[in-house]
């Protein structure tokens, strides 16, 4: 008697996703229902020299065949399992030669260093001038182009290396530039070149279907207005060193991985060749794709099909910096925020992007700027926790100590404008200045945590200031989002201190003393307060970096209901996904659809995104009125700022 051999098991279908940013390349990988299966990562080396920061592309792609290669073998996952690949990364503005090869946009030189990075602030001369043109263009990206857009760093390098830009063949952002570092294809992405290059998205609306998509011309470039920012050589041979063609995020290009691309050899990605990669995003809306789907099951919204229903979220993606996003099907021109972008994140919606340029950056430099500061490393790293529980364990002290009535109140006396790199929404100035009030002779670990906690609270403050001003001109997100990213609402009785943004934090450490109810089959937690009525009702937020995760302590230690600093701060519930690593996820999402398993970004949006965690805010009145109080102060020390560069300038003129 013979017996029948089992069928061989069948081959898995995995998504991977790629993120670049500020300071590590990751690889996530997902199955079919958008879990992370594995991840890894792998630093790159970053310059900074005063206002110019720049990276090497060299060093970018070395640094992502590392962390693929890396995902792969901890989730026991072989090359060709792997069916798709998307990117997402920072917007910085890369130069290549004719040949590919790295040219260089530093005043060292060094061929290396051919990426000007997005936080790069060396171009805001060329930016006040490109603005003082008053094109029609900059209509669409809030009135006025930043120095972190392509433009004025473009006009920089023409101005200040003039062998550059004569070498440079291909000027591109770096998601367009990893897309086409993998497939040889040079058509970009409407993500990045509308929101960050003033190419106008909607001059595509008639062009919605994948046949009309794939190869479309560029026809969105505004050619009076490069000629007249003293950029007319870019339109030549149909804009070929900025974009000859241009397509919806999540479109197939050319034949899949390349070859080259593909190889085992130590310096390639060891997948297989023709792998579908998808048109790519930049990382803080691949974070969007990945959450703003992510509808807890609870909610009576959450069958909803309608297709307005995903217009009444707001997403907030934190890391170095934070961006603020909501989409509709109206478009909304809002002053000092970005937009109103067609297409540029979930297609044929408009989307508006607020930001703040230094949140967990800023983080960062108050702890690691303070004189205690070493020594609260060493006692957290003798106890093995992060330097920010062991702040939050201070808070908690000092509360008890002096009687406090919530934790948020021990900042009474500090305040903190928290633009320490600026200003990008909602006043849009790139200059202005960061402000501590309240400082003493003090240098303890106590006043750290202190100035610490003012800090998380500024940057909130900032975040309501931006929702605030988005409600005030149009956007009506009506219900509570469910997210991976953040969300703010429309009533200035809070603040939303979510630490929102918060680079320090790990999901699983996200518990406070409130009461949580736990829904087994979605496994989030609900945190018991009211929600009030409002415009945005939530936030969902997605942190784009490893470390953000890692250290969530502050959260749960923030004892008070605003403990969230400060989900009460703005007053509306956050959803946190069910995946820690939504970039990867939406920058995954991008190369599913180009492997046709979905037929469009928002359907594989529904499938992948899943919600974790919602936590509701604190409705007690006395915190509203403290965070009034605060907010007051917050607004006040910007308008102090302009008075005192007024009374200067008058002193020197």
């Amino acid at each position: 008697m013979t017996t029948a051999a089992p069928p061989p098991p069948s081959r898995r279908s995995i998504s991977l996703g790629v993120d670049v940013g500020t300071g590590s390349a990751r690889a996530g990988l997902f199955d079919n229902d958008g879990r992370l299966l594995g991840s890894a990562s792998s630093p790159i080396q970053i310059w900074k020299e005063g206002d110019c920061v720049e990276q090497s592309s060299t060093d970018i792609w070395l640094a992502i065949c590392t962390a693929v290669k890396a995902a792969c073998s901890l989730a026991n996952i072989s090359g060709d399992e792997v069916t798709s690949l998307g990117f997402a990364a920072t917007c910085s503005l890369v130069a290549v030669d004719y040949d590919g090869e790295p040219v260089t946009v530093s005043w060292s030189g060094d061929t290396r260093r051919n990426i000007i990075v997005w936080m790069d602030h060396r171009a805001v001369k060329q930016a006040e001038r490109i603005n003082s043109s008053k094109s029609p263009v900059l209509e669409y990206c809030g009135g006025a182009v930043s120095p972190e857009m392509e433009p004025p760093k473009l006009l920089w390098v023409k101005e200040n290396l003039p062998e550059s830009w004569s070498m440079a063949f291909r000027w591109m952002d770096l998601s367009d530039w990893l897309s086409f570092r993998a497939t040889g294809d040079d058509t970009r992405s409407l993500c990045t070149t509308v929101c960050k290059w003033t190419y106008l998205g909607h001059a595509h609306m008639q062009q919605t279907n994948e046949i009309d998509s794939r190869d479309m011309e560029a026809l969105g470039w505004d050619d009076d207005f490069w000629e007249e920012i003293g950029l007319g050589d870019l339109v030549d041979g149909h804009h070929s060193k900025i974009g000859r063609s241009v397509a919806f995020p999540g479109h197939a290009l050319g034949s899949g991985l390349t070859p080259d691309a593909a190889k085992a050899r130590n310096l390639e990605l060891g997948l297989v060749a023709g792998t579908p990669v998808g048109t790519s995003l930049i990382d803080a809306h691949a974070g969007g794709v990945g959450v703003m789907e992510s509808v807890p099951v609870a909610d009576p919204e959450s069958k909803e099909v309608d297709d307005e229903a995903i217009c009444h979220r707001m997403v907030l993606v934190c890391g170095t910096s934070t961006c603020h996003m909501a989409i509709s099907k109206t478009k909304f021109f809002i002053p000092g925020v970005w937009g109103p972008f067609w297409s540029a994140m979930v297609p044929q919606y408009w989307l508006t992007e607020g930001g703040q340029s230094a949140t967990g950056a800023l983080l960062d430099y108050i702890i690691e700027n303070h004189v205690a500061s070493p020594r609260l490393a060493n006692r957290a790293a003798s106890r093995s926790i992060s330097i920010f529980e062991l702040l939050n364990e201070i808070l908690e002290s000092v509360k008890q100590e002096v009687g406090s009535p919530f934790l948020a109140a021990l900042t009474t006396d500090i305040h903190v404008l928290p633009d320490f790199h600026g200003n990008r929404s909602p006043i849009a100035d790139p200059i202005s200045k960061g402000v501590i009030c309240g400082l003493t002779l003090d240098t303890s670990e106590k006043q750290l945590a202190l100035l610490y906690l003012a800090t998380v609270q500024g940057i909130a403050y900032g975040t309501r200031h931006i929702v605030e001003h988005c409600n005030a001109h149009g956007h009506k997100v009506k219900y509570p989002c469910r997210h991976d990213m953040g969300h703010v609402s429309d009533p200035p009785e809070k603040i939303w201190t979510l630490l929102f943004h918060t680079t320090k934090y790990s999901k699983k450490q996200l518990t406070h003393d409130c009461k949580e109810e736990e829904d087994d089959d979605e496994g989030y937690k609900s945190f018991d307060g009211e929600e009030d009525d409002g415009v945005i009702d939530s936030f969902q937020v997605e942190y784009d970096d490893k470390e953000i995760l890692n250290d969530f302590a502050l959260l749960r230690k923030l004892k008070d209901p605003l403990s969230w600093n400060l989900v009460t701060g703005y007053g509306y519930p956050i959803v946190l996904p069910r995946e820690n690593e939504s970039v990867l996820l939406g920058a995954a999402i991008v190369g599913a659809v180009a492997s046709k398993k979905y037929s469009s970004v928002q359907e594989a949006m529904k499938a992948l995104n899943a919600a974790g965690q919602v936590v509701y805010p604190s409705n007690d009145p006395k915190v509203r009125k403290y965070h009034d109080a605060k907010y007051r102060i917050f607004r006040d020390l910007y308008g102090q700022q302009l008075s005192h560069r007024s009374m200067m300038t008058d002193a020197l003129s």
